[in-house]
């Protein structure tokens, strides 16, 4: 994986996490929101990319609404992450 579709990866599983972010608020607009999903998304795809079969996203405080914080758990599996990823990026095949 070159890096620039590590990049483009990285960015859609970012997208990904943020549709299961449990509250939409104008806050998700918010860079501090966007470079702890790219962060996490950037630990996913490096560890998804590398063999794992699955990474757990766990990111606490993501946004707030009136009833208090809210956070963001969810599982990332191999099969999610290549239908994230798409076709376009060429994953290296773990031997046995």
């Amino acid at each position: 994986m070159t890096y620039e579709e590590w990049i483009k990866s990285s960015k859609r599983v970012a997208a990904f996490l943020r549709e299961r972010i449990p509250y939409h608020s104008p806050k998700m607009d918010d860079a501090l929101v966007d470079t702890r999903l790219m962060a996490e998304s950037q630990k996913a795809t490096y560890a998804l990319a590398h063999g794992a079969q699955k990474h757990e996203v766990n990111l606490p405080f993501i946004v707030a609404d009136f009833s208090g914080p809210k956070h963001l758990n969810c599982v990332i599996t191999q099969d999610q992450f290549k239908e994230i990823v798409g076709p376009s990026v060429i994953l290296p095949e773990r031997s046995a």
